[in-house]
């Protein structure tokens, strides 16, 4: 809880991503505070109009890089939740080693954000993918948080650029969340720590106040 705000304060990287913006919207109807994270304010501006009735509980900050150290400190402060979104996506372009280091780099630096805010903070929750938990089986195979996608970061490493970019995204979603796992079994943070695996999402344009309402 926050003295402004009994259910706290939620923070959310990737604000303007189209997956962020509904768990925005619901957050904010839940009654939460948000605290929203963008590489330029500009970018936000079609959130915030769309959002324009939660205005009071909506906050939205520049981190212009989030690889860099202490990228997360001050959007962090206060909050007592957060969920990790923000992430490279645009497959059509992927390259292996900026995929990665951007993916890696981006979640390490909010978790040890996280970490620093521990006395606030008390759920930790990383937008991953069932890229990392899918692979082919020829059994009529139910997926549980058991399995892991063994294939994608084995075909980078072999074929590097000249791997498929879907591929790329898959090997990226990987090891991020086996990174977020690690860093839960070596640091033993007092807050929960969770991953949600959501199937492939399409759209076909930009979040409209009409689609939130």
């Amino acid at each position: 809880m926050t003295a402004d705000n009994p259910k706290g304060l939620v923070l959310v990287t990737g604000a303007n991503g189209y997956i962020a913006g509904h768990v925005i919207d619901a957050l904010l109807r839940s009654g939460h505070a948000v605290r929203g994270t963008v590489r330029s304010r500009p970018s936000a501006d079609g959130l915030c109009t769309a959002l324009h009735r939660h205005a009071k509980n909506l906050e939205i900050v520049e981190v212009p890089d989030i690889t860099v150290d202490g990228a997360f400190e001050e959007a962090t402060k206060g909050a007592t939740a957060v969920i990790h979104i923000a992430a490279p996506v645009n497959i059509f372009q992927a390259e292996p080693k900026a995929f990665m280091h951007a993916s890696l780099q981006g979640l390490a630096r909010t978790l040890e954000a996280a970490e620093r805010e521990q006395a606030t903070v008390r759920s930790f929750i990383f937008m991953s993918s069932v890229a990392s938990i899918f692979s082919e089986r020829d059994d009529d195979h139910t997926f549980t948080e058991e399995d892991w996608n063994t294939y994608s970061e084995p075909i980078v490493a072999e074929k590097g650029s000249d791997a498929p970019k879907h591929i790329i995204y898959e090997a990226s979603k990987v090891a991020a969340e086996r990174a977020m796992w690690k860093f839960r079994e070596e640091k033993k943070p007092r807050f929960s720590v969770t991953a949600v695996n959501p199937m492939w999402v399409l759209t076909s344009g930009l979040l409209t106040e009409s689609v939130l309402t």
